[in-house]
């Protein structure tokens, strides 16, 4: 659901209710204040005292529990949608959460299976098979548990279930046969570019920042997080691939569009 919420809930909460969350999450001690750019240090920091100095500390906030759930069984929705032209598919995976060793194959994968012009998903089912009209692949790692997610729009005339086949056995592919070295050496490629051109600007830069003092045990670890990535093998990829990208771990959705079903 969207992180906003449910008309539903809008429509039943109240005003007490939303200043009390505003009160709790709200405060210096749940947030991180990120400065970038040409400055003084001294003078920053007293306009940060200025500013920010007199904003009062709120209770603790519990840390949020959200168990992974690997494994829990295969599930599928069908979700008929009024403004799709065309039908498409995601078959998601649940994956850990950012800080596992698995997070560097993990990412890797995606890039190699739904990431550009040569990437698998692409080359097969765009190029080759042209049953898709885009494909693509994504890893998301976050705090609490993650998602890898590969999705593809149908072309003309492709069933929802023709294209739901060939995505999964080119996961399956994945999963049963190493990738390449030439595949690896272009994924370690566009994460080392990434990695670069992620400090051209002082937004980049205050993102990065904010990345690795929410979701790394150490903000230095922004210096060598970049080592994780290089060094992944295809040993890794496919074990990562074998151990989340399984049918008891996924969960299908099927986007149909309304009009084709009347």
């Amino acid at each position: 659901h969207s992180v906003i919420g449910s008309m539903a809930d809008l429509d039943s909460a109240k005003v007490e209710d939303m200043q009390a969350f505003f009160t709790q999450h709200y405060a210096p001690n749940n947030a991180t204040l990120t400065l970038v750019g040409d400055f003084v240090s001294a003078e920053a920091k007293r306009w940060i005292a200025q500013y920010f100095g007199d904003i009062p500390r709120a209770s603790p906030v519990p840390t949020p529990s959200c168990a992974p759930g690997f494994g829990a069984g295969a599930r599928r929705h069908e979700w008929r949608d009024p403004l799709a032209t065309l039908p498409a598919v995601i078959i998601a995976y649940r994956t850990p959460p950012h800080d596992d060793p698995d997070t560097p194959a993990l990412a890797l994968l995606a890039t190699i299976l739904g990431g550009g012009e040569s990437s698998r998903l692409n080359l097969s089912l765009v190029r080759g098979t042209q049953s898709a009209l885009s494909a693509f692949a994504q890893s998301a790692s976050r705090r609490g548990p993650g998602l890898f997610a590969a999705l593809a729009v149908a072309n003309q005339g492709v069933t929802p279930d023709t294209l739901e086949a060939q995505l999964a056995a080119e996961v399956a592919r994945v999963r049963d046969s190493l990738v390449t070295e030439g595949e690896i050496e272009k994924a370690r490629n566009e994460f080392r570019a990434g990695n670069i051109f992620g400090l051209q600007t002082t937004m980049a830069v205050a993102e990065r920042l904010q990345h690795y003092a929410h979701d790394h045990a150490s903000i230095d670890d922004m210096y060598t997080d970049l080592d994780r990535y290089i060094a992944v093998t295809a040993a890794d990829i496919q074990r990562a691939a074998r151990k989340y990208l399984v049918t008891e771990n996924s969960m299908a959705i099927v986007v149909v569009p309304k009009a084709g079903l009347q």
